[in-house]
């Protein structure tokens, strides 16, 4: 019975630690936004699109494989505003295209940059769309 227990037991934990957390439908929050200006970041469920608010909306697409993520370039609205929010807006940008990892550990997504440098989002929903 006991090495029943423990078979089950070590399957279970096998089972859920490869278990990845994924970012699919999930929107989250910068943690840390300069001039105090919320930004949003949003990955879709259906077509590996992502999509978010700074000054400006935004959007373009993102491959994952494992731990790393790469996030191209699409689009953005030209939307003017204080010259700090938008110099906030251009370096948060700059900080996306030089992403090149990911942590998702509990509610907060972890972008790691290609300098090491980490931008902090707490997630804050889910997407609308659907798979």
């Amino acid at each position: 019975m006991k090495k029943h227990l423990l078979a089950l037991i070590l399957s279970t934990v096998a089972l859920t630690g490869c278990h990845q957390p994924s970012v699919k439908g999930n929107v989250y929050t910068l943690s840390t936004s300069p001039q105090g200006m919320p930004i949003t970041l949003a990955f879709d469920n259906v077509e590996n699109k992502y999509y978010g608010k700074a000054l400006n909306n935004y959007f373009g697409t993102y491959e994952i494989n494992g731990n790393k993520i790469t996030l191209n370039a699409g689009g953005m609205t030209q939307m003017a505003g204080a010259p700090a929010e938008m110099e906030a807006e251009r370096a948060y940008f700059k900080d996306l295209s030089n992403v090149e990892r990911f942590k998702i550990a509990e509610k907060y997504l972890i972008l790691i940059l290609k300098n090491d440098k980490e931008l902090l989002f707490q997630k804050t929903g889910k997407t609308t769309d659907t798979q």
